[in-house]
């Protein structure tokens, strides 16, 4: 079946599910888009900002996401969705009153929970609604959601803030607007679990089987994604980078990171997963050499931007590179692992994938980006560039994870198609 043949029903609630992403996404970077002002007023050190944008956040958002997905396996997705997005919404704009690390702490906590519910009911919700070839496509698409909303949270930062009177005015806006949308969202009807397996439709939830993890591919696949993730906790910093190194304003930094990562990001999104599925349609494991692939192209280009000058034109195309690399990835990762594991375990295998990469992977990939930062300020000029630059090739590291998985992933998918019957 080609993309045409997708229902309408399927786009929609696509469409629907990727501006609830933009909306957690939104929410999500307001903290790290107005960074410079935050660690000013809550007199922070770098390295508990990058708790507070790491540790802090994932820890609960990971540990209650793998519970809230397997519920999710259960339970109307809508609506466990719905409650998450009140919940984050409200706190949201309760970081606002945050007077110190502990408040703030405090509510990102909560926030994490919230946003705990989206993802893995959302991308399981997905795979019931579009066949595996074009999941990629519409995963891709969802996780729009990144460019989109960080994009447009450092817009805000840059051009709302001065307008409302600060961040905190900020906070209490966004967190207000996301509770219509709640509304909506838990009078949405729950697809058919496994529809477009056909073995699976009607087949109720299952516990997940120990069975599931022997997949040497699948446990592969989700550490290639944890190095990635890892890399890209370092570009938490990058609003405070361009003002402390760079000479950027507030609102320079908002609108010049923005823009990029609206441009980068909606790229990367979108035709990763176009490629990722055009590999798949070729080889068995084409995703995963699509992903090996791209880490070998964009990751150089992408670290360059740490040790250019600002006024270069090489400087905009590295930080542009930065934003497609910080997005391409997604819809062949999730649609790879999706296509190791039973229907029926979907949002929990997801649940342990965002797990997997937000506890290993952003959470030490940003707390050590900000120590490292600090340490290297007693040795070194530019320290946050030379910080950022070692962390960010981490991601490197993922490109012989993918390849084995590549060469593993045939084996695997066959030996789940065996006992399952899942479709090919």
């Amino acid at each position: 079946m080609n993309q045409d043949s997708t229902p309408r029903s399927a786009w929609l609630l696509l469409g629907f599910l990727t501006l609830l992403n933009v909306m957690n996404f939104v929410d999500r970077q307001l903290i790290t888009s107005f960074g410079e002002p935050i660690t000013v007023d809550l007199k922070l050190e770098l390295w508990e900002f990058g708790i507070l944008t790491g540790l802090v956040f994932v820890l609960f958002y990971t540990l209650v996401g793998v519970f809230l997905g397997a519920l999710s396996d259960r339970w109307r997705r809508p609506r466990i969705i719905a409650m998450g997005l009140s919940l984050w919404s409200a706190l949201t704009a309760a970081s606002g009153l945050a007077e110190n690390f502990w408040q703030m702490a405090a509510a990102r906590v909560l926030v994490g929970v919230g946003e705990a519910t989206l993802t893995p009911a959302a991308i399981s919700m997905l795979g019931d609604v579009f066949r595996p070839r074009s999941r990629g496509l519409a995963i891709g698409i969802y996780y729009l959601g990144i460019p989109v909303g960080v994009g447009l949270s450092m817009i805000l930062s840059g051009v709302l803030g001065p307008l409302l009177g600060g961040w905190r005015e900020c906070f209490f806006l966004l967190g207000v607007l996301g509770l219509p949308l709640a509304i909506i969202t838990w009078s949405i009807a729950d697809p058919p679990r496994g529809a477009m397996e056909a073995s699976h439709v009607g087949e109720r939830p299952t516990a997940v089987s120990a069975d599931v993890f022997r997949s040497p591919a699948l446990i592969l696949t989700i550490l290639g994604g944890v190095t990635i993730l890892f890399a890209i906790g370092a570009n938490f910093f990058d609003v405070i980078w361009l003002r402390r190194e760079h000479g950027f304003s507030q609102g320079q930094a908002g609108v010049f990171l923005g823009t990029t990562f609206l441009v980068g990001g909606v790229t990367g999104n979108v035709l990763g997963g176009w490629l990722g599925d055009w590999f798949h349609r070729r080889w068995s494991a084409g995703r995963l050499i699509f992903l090996a692939c791209g880490q070998i192209v964009l990751c150089p280009i992408a670290l360059s931007a740490r040790l250019l000058p600002a006024d270069s034109f090489w400087f905009g195309v590295a930080c542009v590179a930065g934003a497609v690399s910080m997005t391409f990835f997604y819809g062949a990762l999730f649609a790879t692992v999706q296509d190791l594991v039973p229907a029926t375990v979907r949002s929990t295998i997801i649940a342990v994938l965002i797990f997997s990469v937000n506890l290993l992977g952003i959470a030490p990939g940003s707390f050590l980006a900000g120590r490292l930062c600090d340490v290297l300020a007693d040795y070194v000029d530019r320290p946050m560039s030379w910080g950022l630059f070692v962390i960010g090739n981490m991601g490197l590291l993922a490109v012989p994870l993918f390849f084995v998985a590549a060469w593993r992933f045939p084996i695997d998918r066959a030996r789940l198609m065996n006992q399952t019957g899942v479709e090919g």
